[in-house]
């Protein structure tokens, strides 16, 4: 892909961080659970989760979120999705925060893209 767009500037420096970081969280989960479909979620209004994985009959939105969290912060769209199926975890992936939070009864885990 880089050399099909001779960009080869680190990651920090590059406007598609955000989808390069997408395609990684994707790729990872295809490799992670290979018998699994991943969708994503949209509503009417634009609301969107990136990936939703189905394991068992559990729920798990995940977000890519490539920047730098100061502190916990859920999407709207994402506290959406949270509201309407209640799942039971949620997870963030950020380019270097670790936290937990919890929205109502989702345990919301933000993890740095390193560690996928």
């Amino acid at each position: 892909r880089n050399h099909m767009i001779s960009n080869f500037n680190p990651l920090t420096k590059r406007v598609d961080s955000g989808a390069i970081i997408e395609n990684h969280v994707l790729l990872s989960l295809r490799n992670s659970f290979p018998d699994k479909t991943i969708n994503y979620w949209r509503t009417i209004a634009k609301a969107e989760v990136d990936f939703i994985l189905r394991l068992n009959d559990e729920l798990i939105p995940i977000e890519a979120k490539y920047r730098t969290f100061q502190k916990p912060k859920i999407s709207r769209s994402l506290q959406s999705f949270i509201k309407t199926y209640k799942p039971q975890k949620a997870l963030i992936i950020t380019k270097n925060f670790w936290s937990h939070q919890k929205i109502e009864n989702t345990t919301v885990t933000f993890a740095p893209a390193h560690y996928i």
